[in-house]
């Protein structure tokens, strides 16, 4: 069953999440983290999880990201390269698994 994702579930959510990070393919991020960062960088409504009998098993939340002059200096087109071939790299890794 898929319903609104609690506070309450947040735990279990955090540690999907690193379970997540263990494979390489989950995210850019490297470290999980804090309840308090985690809450604040994800929409307050769209979040949701999938529960195989009350047990939360799966989660997905909509986040916001930005690009800043300091995260993410000027893309020039050999920089660019770089991030697809990063992207590339990475989906391929995921697909191996």
């Amino acid at each position: 069953m898929i319903r609104q994702m609690k506070l309450t579930d947040l735990d279990v959510v955090l540690t999907i999440y690193g379970e997540g990070l263990k494979t390489g393919c989950a995210t850019f991020e490297t470290t999980i983290p804090s309840k308090e960062k985690w809450n604040s960088s994800h929409h307050k409504t769209l979040r949701f999880v999938a529960e195989t009998g009350e047990q939360v098993v799966e989660w997905i939340a909509l986040f916001h990201y930005a690009f800043t002059k300091s995260s993410c200096p000027e893309i020039t087109p050999h920089n660019r390269e770089l991030i697809d071939g990063a992207k590339i790299k990475l989906f391929n890794n995921c697909l191996k698994e």
